[in-house]
């Protein structure tokens, strides 16, 4: 049976991001690698018996699956065809746990290629939930749901990041997947306190935290900080996960993520023990006397009723060729206006993505661009 938390331990553990060009230096690396998570797509359409290699693997170290390509917090359905494909490799490999992302990754047959912040609406908030009823429904258990990095603030949001992350898991009974480096750039990047946001989020559902860096990017005259997972893990976002651990006595996993110009392994591993580190000090400050137990994924309730928003599918759609598609941006930001009349959006939600962030979106697009050719920006 595939559980939905990591196992309780007198310690969180730490390990690394399982990529094939670091295959050879993880399983050479003599025990100081806790566990490692694999990508779900990277594996998923693979015959069975080329998953071997990962059974193998995870007779050697503890694994875990994280997906990519679900796209769960939208407002459209999720494939019930990616489900399938997803509880058959989860069923194979069984591993500890699995996750996902808080992100839309599709609109209107239009892939982006990558994750995108969905509009942090009470219709997005609706339709994760759903998703997620189904998830349970074919899966048999529930991801841990990761935070996403996004250059620019969601167009046509109403609600704040951890206000939408609360009202999800609240509503799921999910975990949280902390990525304390996207946290971080979000922070930096609308300009508000990195470690004010941290205690914002549902940190009683933390049960996994990402590591990995980033680094500075200008556009039209704007610094953004850009989550490229090819750079070495700021110092801040160490320190966020001491003050993590000081606030969160119950065990969680670290795992440092990169994605790309791989520094020698030495160094990913003195990332590890950094991190393990933070963790000790971090509940070394923290008042609690015992660590708490993880705790039980909460039952999410039957299906409820279908009430799918058609104009947050439509937001989405725009929002995918937006992204993706250089003449219909070229397109937009010489007519917005007239534009979104085309698309039949409501007055009050064209109002709201005339606001859009240009100079945040030439950047996005061209983010989005880079990794989809797995090239760096």
């Amino acid at each position: 049976m595939i559980v939905s938390t990591p196992p309780e331990a007198a310690l969180s553990r730490v390990g690394l991001a399982w990529r094939e060009e670091l295959a050879h230096q993880i399983l050479c690396s003599g025990g100081t690698i806790d566990l490692v998570e694999v990508i779900a797509e990277d594996w998923i359409l693979q015959p069975r018996a080329r998953r071997s290699a990962l059974r193998t693997l995870a007779a050697q170290i503890p694994i875990v699956i994280h997906g990519v390509g679900l796209g769960l917090a939208s407002a459209a359905p999720v494939s019930g065809a990616r489900l399938g494909a997803m509880a058959e490799l989860l069923a194979d490999i069984r591993p500890g746990y699995w996750s996902e992302h808080l992100a839309f990754v599709r609109g209107g047959g239009v892939e982006v290629g990558h994750l995108a912040a969905p509009p942090r609406t009470a219709a997005t908030v609706d339709g994760t939930l759903r998703n997620l009823r189904r998830v349970k429904e074919r899966v048999g258990s529930l991801p841990l749901l990761e935070n996403v990095a996004s250059l620019i603030d969601p167009p046509a949001s109403d609600l704040s990041e951890a206000e939408w992350i609360g009202q999800i898991i609240a509503g799921s009974g999910a975990g949280l997947l902390l990525d304390l480096h996207n946290l971080y750039s979000n922070a930096i990047n609308t300009g508000v306190s990195p470690r004010e946001l941290l205690h914002q989020m549902p940190l009683d559902a933390v049960r996994s935290v990402h590591l990995a860096g980033g680094k500075w990017v200008r556009t039209a005259n704007t610094d953004r900080w850009l989550d490229d997972h090819r750079h070495a893990v700021p110092a801040e976002v160490f320190d966020l996960l001491e003050e993590l651990a000081s606030a969160v006595r119950r065990p969680f996993d670290v795992v440092v993520e990169w994605d790309g110009n791989y520094p020698p392994f030495e160094q990913l591993l003195a990332e590890v023990e950094h991190a393990r580190g933070a963790v000790v000090r971090g509940r070394a400050r923290s008042t609690s006397s015992a660590l708490a137990s993880p705790g039980a994924v909460l039952d999410s309730g039957g299906p409820g009723p279908v009430t799918i928003d058609k104009d947050a599918i439509a937001t989405e759609c725009f929002l995918a060729r937006l992204y993706t598609d250089s003449h219909f941006r070229d397109q937009f930001l010489a007519e917005p206006a007239a534009v979104l009349r085309e698309f039949g959006f409501p007055s009050s939600l064209a109002a709201r993505l005339l606001e859009l962030d240009r100079p945040g979106l030439e950047l996005m697009a061209r983010s989005l661009t880079a990794k989809r050719q797995k090239a760096a920006i």
